[in-house]
């Protein structure tokens, strides 16, 4: 017998929402690539003159949310996991670069360019736990992330300046960020002002003690 559904969680647009009585707009927990890896993927978002505001190269484990019961009962629940969750490896998904049915890197015109990441039973689970702690007193931004719809990621540049297509061929087809990297803390990152424009910050580092 098929375990019963789940309901759809909640979703607003975060497009039109102000920053909350905390400070923020939208929050999220992320892992932070090594710092070499950071500034080899800046250097391209800087040829590429990006448009959007970015938090430093990363994987999100608890996508984009907002409508929090306190910012204090957020932390706490972030810092009852990281206490039972170890370390972790993250692993980037390699293929092909010019094949584009090939993992790797994948890229939208200049809208977008990400580097995969393998769906790793570590990455999944504390996403999950996260995903469970979370969201039943938050509300989700932009879309679904339970089950299968948590597609790992690590986004290297959005909304590049037109006419840029080369500059961005030439940075990606060069881009050496290696295979992954080890994860010990986790972000939670606070969004000020509009999304997609405004700027990130680091509300609390919360170190993986598991």
């Amino acid at each position: 017998m098929l375990p019963p559904e789940r309901p759809a969680p909640k979703i607003v647009s975060p497009y039109d929402r102000p920053d909350d009585e905390f400070g923020y707009a939208v929050y999220s927990v992320v892992i932070k690539a090594s710092i070499s890896q950071q500034a080899a993927i800046q250097a391209v978002r800087q040829a590429v003159k990006h448009k959007r505001s970015m938090i430093p190269a990363h994987v999100t484990v608890k996508g984009t949310f907002c409508e929090l019961p306190s910012l204090d009962t957020i932390i706490d629940r972030i810092q009852e996991i990281a206490r039972q969750v170890a370390p972790l490896r993250v692993e980037f998904q390699l293929g092909d670069r010019n094949d584009e049915s090939s993992s790797g890197i994948k890229r939208n015109g200049n809208d977008y360019a990400g580097q995969m990441i393998r769906r790793t039973d570590d990455l999944v689970a504390l996403h999950d736990l996260l995903y469970e702690a979370l969201s039943p007193i938050t509300t989700n931004a932009y879309g679904r992330e339970d089950g299968d719809n948590y597609k790992p990621h690590m986004a290297i540049y959005a909304e590049a300046t037109p006419g840029l297509e080369q500059k961005a061929d030439e940075m990606l087809a060069n881009l050496d960020i290696g295979s992954g990297f080890d994860c010990d803390v986790l972000f939670l990152m606070g969004h000020i002002g509009p999304p997609y424009r405004g700027r990130w910050t680091v509300v609390r580092e919360i170190l993986l003690r598991g």
